[in-house]
């Protein structure tokens, strides 16, 4: 099992089994809602998924275009608000964020996407695997 928390704790999961594939997302969306210059996830089964602890706390923020996906975060208060995972517009799916996590990979093994989304000063290393340009879906 790989636990993890919200920001305040109040919040905790666990995942059974390893992330599946993990992606790096440069979309406007996603960088606003990290706060950084992309959100790293980790996409799997959400029957792998389990919330530990604070169930009720969970805040759900449905996508305007997807509206059977939704950002899921930490509603604690209002003094967390720490984005956990989202529950995706493809049944059974789910990504985990993942710096949510107790312990994080030990290697970056992600695929960067929707990089023509990027900040202007983001640099992404050389040798670094980026698909094609699409429209992005978060």
């Amino acid at each position: 099992m790989t636990p993890g928390k919200c920001y305040c704790g109040a919040l905790t999961y666990e995942i059974e089994g390893d992330i599946d594939y993990i992606v790096h997302c440069h979309c406007r969306n996603c960088r606003r809602v990290s706060g950084a210059a992309f959100y790293s996830a980790g996409f799997l089964p959400a029957s792998r998924f389990s919330v530990t602890s604070g169930e009720m706390q969970i805040r759900e923020l449905n996508f305007p275009k997807h509206p059977s996906g939704a950002r899921c975060f930490c509603g604690t208060r209002g003094t967390c608000s720490g984005h956990l995972y989202i529950r995706l517009p493809v049944p059974g799916l789910i990504n985990v964020a993942i710096h949510t996590l107790d312990q994080e990979p030990q290697e970056d093994v992600g695929v960067h996407i929707n990089v023509e989304s990027k900040a202007p000063w983001d640099e992404i290393s050389q040798g670094r695997e980026q698909p094609p340009p699409s429209r992005p879906t978060c």
